[in-house]
This record gives structure tokens, C-alpha cells and sequence, in this order.
């Protein structure tokens, strides 16, 4: 688990999470993400996060810069996470 103090920490996981630089994550690439973030439940959280950010239900999350489903999905980490910045 990282100590994340800032928005910007919560960003560069995600987006370090897509390994092959695809401009989006996988459900085992979210997963690990959540860990990190410290979920207990990372299952649910990536289950969670797609029905928020996945129009397409494609089973994978837009990490592209400026794309409305990237800051879906670091907002809602923020609010689960309950980090105040």
C-alpha cells in the first residue's frame, strides 16, 4: 500500500497500473491499482468502478489524459478512499 497525500499520487497509479501504455486498464491492471490505493476488496472495487466508467462495457477504464472516464475513476477513489487534499 502507498501512502497517497495528493490527487496527482492517485493519477500516476492508474495510470502506472496500464503496463503496456494501451491508454487504458484491464480488470487485473485496475485490481492492482486498488491494492495499492489499499483496498481490502479489490474485486469490488474494479466491479464497482466499471459500472461508473465503462459506457462501452468493455471491461476496461479510459486512463487517457483529459478523458472524461479517467477522471470518473480518480474521483471515485478519491470518495472511497476519503482522502481530503
Amino acid at each position: 500500500m502507498i501512502m497517497v497525500e495528493t490527487e496527482e499520487q492517485i493519477r500516476k497509479i492508474f495510470k502506472d497500473a496500464d503496463k503496456g501504455g494501451k491508454g487504458w486498464l484491464s480488470k487485473d491492471e485496475l485490481k492492482e491499482a486498488f491494492r495499492q490505493l489499499g483496498s481490502h476488496l479489490p474485486d469490488w472495487r474494479v466491479f464497482r468502478t466499471l459500472q461508473q466508467v465503462d459506457a462501452k462495457k468493455e471491461g476496461r477504464a479510459i486512463v487517457a489524459a483529459g478523458s472524461p472516464e479517467f477522471e470518473i475513476l480518480v474521483n471515485y477513489a478519491i470518495s472511497k478512499y476519503a482522502y481530503k487534499f
